[in-house]
């Protein structure tokens, strides 16, 4: 029987509609399609290269002066992939109208009132990446219609055209600037600003102080809430305390904002406790990302707090993984403490949900618990995986297993690290920890990235025996997603050859590293700054209903700004 999940909007669903600008090769074959065509249509070379080829190239180029001009992020995939947008829309209303040409029976009006309709998509396309400001988007929205006019005038009859295009060319702008007010309304009357300064921010990748987007995060995470901050703590004789940490807090929601990048904020303001430490992904969702650096110094406190009140749990059983209601879940006693780890590798789910973790917890710890610690492993990366709900259907196996577990003395402890200088691991890189004796070892590998590839963990696991388990868990760090504002999960853009072979060598340094260790388990409270549980959920919501507006407007305005534009063009071209 499969698991209830609840399909909860989540950052997938989200940045679906934000896609990586192709390479250039990408372009060559559908723009000599488009040039072919449209030869075919003009019937000559000349007026090709002139009113059609060389406008384009013009256009890039002034792209390319402007945004070193008004500085800012706009790389120059994104200015073909904006003039490619462009040309492709150019091309179509050329095929259409050329060969109508009513009642414009003049090629070069008719060209030209082609060129100025794309200042629509235009300033649509430049929107989230300069400037929410009518004012200052006109001008390079305009930059096709005042390419082409300038050729006419050298090459053609421009001085018939300047005015009517030009007036055309701020008709289609305004429409395209309305489309987009007119989609974002909901979103600015939810949460009080607009998406595009926050979409702006995003892409611009600014940081802390950007306070606008700033602000925007403090609006959707301002509710007060006190969350768990647990530890395992492990210690051996000569060798540096290792600390496994547990706060109930999620390390979203992007970049360096919030509580993304936790685990590098945390082990930074705990330098002084002299310890390795590894910080895992408890259950939580997006809406359980804090504020800003006073909720990260709140959680450094209460981590502190936890390792220095940590009692002693002198019996460890080893790491065992069943299979609940079709998920995977390992379960492994610290004395009395339970370690619960969810484990998406048979049945996919992206984040649990705090609350259901909460009222499980709350329950197991009734049936006589020292405490219990929720794992989401957060790997074996599925595109589009729904948020796991209803937790209350594995506690009594849970609690069936937990009492078959029989805590052994005698275990030893290893740990390894190594970086990974690859853009879909934190500054963390990897962390291992191995546990064992001479009958058995378990091995926990712990990557600093925003979930990993199941390719990646499969090439890993192969390289080692069945007598030791090896399982994977991530930090779901999002501080990788800010180059791409997608999951950018490890493995997936990555050299996943070398990646493997430095997580092997850095198993094989636990391993060798393994020698007897001492456990102890503590747990506090912080204070923090974070969403409502729903608080992603009704953004993400916001954000789709918004889309769906935009479907419906998108052909009504495209089709008025047609129109209007080219009964204004032609009445201006037979008077002027």
């Amino acid at each position: 029987m499969q698991p209830k999940v609840k399909r909860n909007r989540i950052f997938a669903d989200l940045t679906r509609f934000m896609k990586r600008s192709p390479r250039a090769r990408a372009y060559i074959a559908p723009i000599i399609a488009y040039i072919a065509v449209t030869y075919l249509i003009f019937r000559s070379v000349y007026f090709l290269v002139i009113f059609y080829i060389l406008p384009f190239l013009i256009v890039i180029i002034l792209d390319v002066l402007f945004i070193r001009i008004a500085r800012f992020h706009f790389p120059f995939r994104r200015v073909l992939f904006l003039n490619f947008s462009v040309f492709t829309v150019l091309s179509f209303l050329i095929w259409i109208f050329f060969p109508i040409g009513i009642p414009l029976k003049d090629s070069y009006a008719v060209v030209i009132f082609c060129w100025s309709a794309v200042s629509f998509i235009r300033g649509i396309l430049y929107l989230p990446y300069y400037v929410e400001s009518f004012p200052r988007l006109i001008l390079p929205s305009m930059f096709p219609v005042l390419a082409v006019s300038a050729l006419s005038l050298i090459f053609g009859r421009g001085e018939y055209y300047i005015v009517p295009s030009l007036v055309s060319s701020i008709l289609f702008f305004t429409m395209g600037y309305l489309f987009v007010e007119l989609s974002i309304r909901e979103f600015k009357e939810v949460f009080g600003v607009s998406p595009i300064i926050v979409l702006n921010m995003f892409l611009n990748l600014k940081t802390e102080e950007d306070h606008e987007g700033l602000n925007f995060f403090r609006t959707i995470y301002s509710t007060k809430r006190v969350v768990p901050v647990k530890c395992i703590k492990i210690e051996r004789d000569g060798k540096k305390p290792l600390v496994l940490a547990f706060p109930y807090v999620h390390p979203g929601p992007f970049g360096n904002f919030g509580s993304s990048n936790l685990p590098y904020k945390l082990v930074q303001r705990l330098s002084g406790k002299s310890a390795d430490i590894m910080v895992f992904h408890t259950a939580t969702t997006n809406s359980n990302n804090c504020r800003d650096d006073s909720d990260v110094d709140s959680i450094a406190s209460a981590l502190e707090r936890a390792m220095d009140s940590a009692t002693v749990k002198s019996r460890v059983s080893r790491f065992r993984k069943i299979v609940i209601s079709g998920v995977s879940v390992g379960i492994q006693r610290f004395g009395g403490a339970l370690l619960l780890a969810f484990i998406p590798d048979r049945h996919h789910f992206d984040d649990i949900s705090f609350e259901e973790c909460s009222m499980m917890s709350s329950r197991l710890m009734d049936e006589g618990m020292d405490d219990i610690i929720v794992v989401d492993a957060q790997s074996y990366f599925y595109h589009g995986a729904p948020a796991l709900d209803n937790l209350e259907r594995y506690r009594n196996s849970i609690l069936r297993e937990y009492r078959k577990l029989q805590p052994g003395s005698d275990i030893s402890a290893g740990y390894g690290h190594a970086d990974l200088k690859t853009p879909g691991a934190g500054p963390m890189g990897v962390q291992v920890l191995v546990l064992g004796n001479e009958r058995w070892k378990q091995c926990y590998v712990l990557t600093d990235s925003n979930n990993i590839t199941t390719q990646l963990i499969e090439r890993v696991k192969k390289s080692f025996n069945e007598q030791m388990g090896v399982e994977f868990f991530t930090t779901d760090n999002h501080v990788v997603n800010s180059s791409t504002l997608d999951m950018n999960p490890l493995g997936e853009r990555d050299d996943e050859t070398a990646v493997a072979d430095v997580i092997i060598q850095a198993i094989n340094s636990a391993i060798e590293d393994m020698s007897p260790a001492i456990f102890s388990e503590g747990s506090s409270e912080a204070e923090v700054h974070m969403g409502e549980e729903n608080t992603f959920n009704k953004m993400n919501t916001t954000v789709f209903s918004a889309v769906r507006t935009a479907k419906y407007a998108i052909f009504g305005l495209t089709a008025l700004s047609l129109l209007l534009s080219y009964l204004i063009f032609l009445l201006l071209y037979k008077f002027i």
